[in-house]
């Protein structure tokens, strides 16, 4: 308050170029998010659409973000993205705004963390080329199961599910050596494929080989929901003769459309191989293991230890008065003296 009276006059003017060439902050890129629902069924999508704007052009498009997450796929909407404008002040801003689609997995609270987005535009005043970063804001999706479903493990819920299977050739007319080759095939609709679970397992047998191969995942989206297949393949080896008996295959899903649990299986079926059992004369790594093989095996070991111990018990203290003897000897000797 005490400061001379030119001195106000001349910060104003020294400040004045700086004010001249700051940008007006109604003028800065707009980044809006707009979220439709951030609860769903996990299967199900939630569509999120991301705004930008700018009050002149882009040379070139924005760095947009992926919205990665564990547990939730994220598809893209459509085109890559949409040229839209919009007035704002008086005057028409240009833009593009981009759809995604959100899949909760599983249920649960599924955190979207902050997304960066880098815009380059050209600035108002001089028609430079400007870059401009931000952030939008972190979000949480929520994947709700039905109640009467809460039971289910893993959850899966759809329109519709349906699962088969094919041969290559008649399993029960193999020969060792022979394979023959099984590709099971689920259908699902309503919800990604990627929420089904493994149906095939490597379950090897004395005498017949099992080798599974990648799945195969195909998926298709429509007005934001999703369908698609999933196809397993499993080659069984015949390396003897005897009958392979596989088990049955189910999955339980959660039907959306009549609201009730229901269950896709598939019989069990069996491999018959003409020819002779399995040797028993197998490899190290396929002996079974029962207690007749533990005690063929183990029954020599333990009884040479148990009759080391008692020659050790019985001759060790004579062992150890001979050594007595000796050392005394040793001590009373002439070349000690």
């Amino acid at each position: 308050m005490r400061a001379p009276p030119f001195l106000l006059p001349l910060v104003l003017l020294m400040l004045a170029p700086l004010c001249g060439h700051a940008q007006p902050r109604g003028e800065r890129p707009i980044v809006r998010v707009e979220l439709a629902e951030d609860t769903a069924v996990p299967g199900r999508s939630v569509r999120l659409r991301l705004v930008i704007l700018v009050p002149t052009w882009m040379p070139q498009p924005p760095a947009t973000p992926s919205y990665d997450a564990p547990n939730v796929m994220v598809r893209q909407d459509g085109r890559a993205a949409t040229a839209i404008s919009e007035r704002i002040g008086g005057k028409t801003w240009a833009g593009l705004a981009r759809e995604y689609l959100l899949f909760p997995l599983v249920a649960g609270a599924h955190v979207i963390p902050e997304q960066r987005v880098t815009i380059h535009y050209a600035d108002p005043k001089t028609r430079r080329p400007t870059l401009y970063e931000t952030k939008t804001a972190a979000f949480t999706l929520f994947g709700v199961a039905p109640e009467r479903a809460a039971g289910l493990d893993p959850f899966i819920a759809a329109d519709s599910l349906s699962i088969e299977q094919t041969f290559d050739r008649d399993p029960a007319t193999l020969e060792p050596g022979d394979a023959v080759v099984r590709t099971v095939s689920v259908r699902i609709e309503g919800a990604p494929p990627m929420a089904l679970p493994t149906l095939l397992q490597p379950n090897r047998k004395p005498g017949l080989a099992v080798y599974l191969e990648e799945p195969i995942v195909e998926m298709t989206l429509s007005d934001g929901a999703a369908a698609g297949m999933r196809a397993e393949r499993a080659t069984y080896v015949a390396e003897a003769g005897g009958r392979f008996p596989q088990p049955k295959l189910q999955i339980r899903w959660y039907n959306l459309v009549d609201e009730r649990i229901e269950v896709a299986e598939l019989g069990g079926f069996e491999i018959t191989v003409r020819g002779p059992p399995p040797t028993a004369d197998l490899p190290w790594d396929g002996w079974i293991w029962d207690w007749r093989t533990v005690l063929l095996v183990g029954a020599p070991g333990l009884l040479c230890v148990a009759l080391l111990g008692l020659m050790i018990r019985r001759l060790w203290p004579r062992l150890r008065s001979w050594a007595l003897r000796r050392r005394e000897a040793v001590l009373a000797s002439e070349a000690v003296a």
